[in-house]
């Protein structure tokens, strides 16, 4: 028996499934960051979050992310990345 694979998948890291796999692509949340133009917040914000030493920074596009739907939904810091550990 020979295993099938997809070449429009990339082979993801083990025990580890890729964002656009595990959420709904026509929720509007996913569909208003695909409008978005991130590299305006890199530009303006990546200084802010660059690593100058220790662990790699968080993505901008992350904290600004997260940033959104605390404001949205008004959560509080740690509700916010209790949502986003249950559903990103």
């Amino acid at each position: 028996m020979s295993i099938r694979s997809n070449p429009d998948q990339p082979q993801d890291e083990l025990f580890r499934s890729r964002l656009e796999n595990m959420i709904d692509m026509s929720h509007p949340l996913v569909k208003l960051g695909q409008c978005i133009d991130w590299k305006v917040f890199d530009r303006e914000f990546g200084e802010d979050y660059a690593a100058k030493a220790g662990r790699p920074a968080t993505r901008t596009r992350l904290i600004v992310g997260l940033t959104y739907l605390q404001f949205m939904y008004d959560m509080s810091d740690g509700a916010v990345v209790e949502r986003w550990v249950v559903s990103p």
